[in-house]
């Protein structure tokens, strides 16, 4: 997933930075192709080993692949707002026809994005946005208030409709993962039975998810249902529920259906798990790049709903599009 530091500002060094000077942006001039006279994708996630983002890449090769694009994809090695932004200059330094990049941090990227924006060459986020919309040209990415009510809708059916319940995820700075949160928080309000113990935050590390777990059960040992924001979480959460003897009382809710998330439902760690569709986001902002690049014409954002994939719906064909066992191949 996604670590970084809190990170306000970071500077854009480089040929990009000295040579423009921008104060908003709108759609750029699409780059021209490259000296093969085919277009140029260029797509930055996070993480090139988590399975939620090999996923994301894998769907957008093979759309790249099927119009005839060429294809690269990168993760930085540190991953935080710095190394995002020395990628992400990199990157652009290299002449892309398109970038489509999952920002790290919704502020620290606005303006090294504007800046390659203002070169030319367009950038479409995909699964986490910057705070500023004019940064880039359009968003792929979960509808993310229809994910986090599913996230409360999901706790409290678990819960019985009554009780505590709570939320362990990754550290706040991710629009995506933050808009979920928000939405989540907001849908819990509503249901007047349920208490929201509040939210506990960790970094990559399963070790954290299993200590702040045992933190929360300690501190409400009524807590029925505990959401996560990711695969770790999901993982870490399950082990520290089933490390505490309460793997009967508490239930956890998953996120993204990696392999590993599945196994879990299937073994009762996990009770469901709210997935997104990252091939398809993927294979979308590859669509819409290839399709700005040739036409001119600019996309527009794309929200993609999520699914509660259960042990009695695991199997079927309504939520065989979410799983991301088939990764790669």
């Amino acid at each position: 997933m996604k670590s970084k530091r809190r990170i306000t500002g970071v500077a854009f060094v480089g040929t990009l930075a000295t040579a423009l000077v921008m104060t908003g942006c709108s759609a750029p001039t699409p780059a021209s192709s490259n000296g093969n006279n085919r277009y140029s994708i260029a797509v930055i996630t996070n993480s090139k080993i988590q399975g939620y983002y090999v996923a994301l890449a894998d769907g957008a090769k093979k759309e790249a692949e099927k119009l005839g694009a060429d294809f690269s994809w990168q993760a930085p090695n540190d991953v935080n707002a710095a190394g995002q932004t020395a990628l992400l200059q990199s990157v652009a330094a290299k002449r892309p026809s398109a970038i489509i990049m999952s920002v790290i941090d919704k502020d620290a990227l606005v303006q090294p994005m504007k800046q390659i924006m203002a070169s030319g060459i367009p950038i479409i986020t995909v699964d986490a946005d910057t705070r500023d919309p004019s940064a880039r040209l359009a968003r792929v990415a979960s509808d993310d208030q229809q994910c986090g009510q599913l996230m409360a809708k999901s706790a409290a059916t678990l819960a019985g409709d009554s009780g505590e319940v709570g939320y362990i995820g990754y550290l706040p700075g991710v629009e995506g993962v933050d808009a979920r949160l928000a939405a989540y928080e907001k849908a819990l309000k509503t249901m007047s039975g349920i208490k929201y113990v509040g939210a506990q935050y960790a970094n990559l590390d399963i070790s954290e998810y299993v200590q702040k777990t045992a933190s929360v059960l300690a501190a409400h040992p009524n807590v029925k249902v505990i959401n996560t924001s990711w695969e770790v979480a999901a993982a870490g959460v399950a082990q520290g529920v089933q490390q505490s003897g309460k793997g009967d009382s508490v239930k956890v809710i998953g996120f993204d259906a990696t392999p590993d998330e599945v196994s879990l439902l299937k073994k009762g760690q996990l009770a469901s798990i709210v997935a997104q569709q990252p091939v398809n986001m993927g294979k979308t902002a590859v669509d819409d790049a290839y399709k700005y690049l040739k036409d001119k014409v600019k996309p527009k954002d794309a929200n993609l709903p999520c699914v509660e994939i259960t042990p009695d719906n695991v199997d079927s064909a309504k939520t065989a599009p979410y799983l991301l066992k088939d990764v790669g191949k």
